[in-house]
């Protein structure tokens, strides 16, 4: 169990850096709760299992977290910009059509 688990941590944080990573490439940022550093996870060879399953599950958890909180954030803003694309649309048949002024 504590090989397969100290795989699995460098598997998990190999991940997570590329995708931070390839965020930072594609955005511009790949901010979270944690800044601009990835979570990563760390096996401790001196600790038992139960130690270091203490110590990875919360962290785990609050990546978890973090990745709800991403999602509804872009869920909101897509819903924002809809909004904005909405009123923009408005403005710009009222400029065309009431008041004749042509792009």
């Amino acid at each position: 169990v504590a090989k397969e688990l100290q795989k699995y941590c460098v598997s998990y944080s190999q991940s997570v850096k590329s995708i931070h990573a390839d965020c930072k490439q594609r955005f511009g940022f790949s901010t979270s709760y944690y800044g601009d550093m990835p979570v990563s996870l760390t096996y401790h060879s001196d600790w038992t299992v139960q130690q270091n399953l203490k110590y990875i599950l919360p962290r785990l958890s609050c990546a978890l977290a973090d990745g709800w909180y991403a999602a509804h954030r872009l869920l909101k803003t897509e819903k924002e910009l809809s909004e904005l694309r909405k009123t923009l649309t408005g403005v710009v048949d009222k400029l065309l059509h009431e008041h004749h002024i042509l792009p």
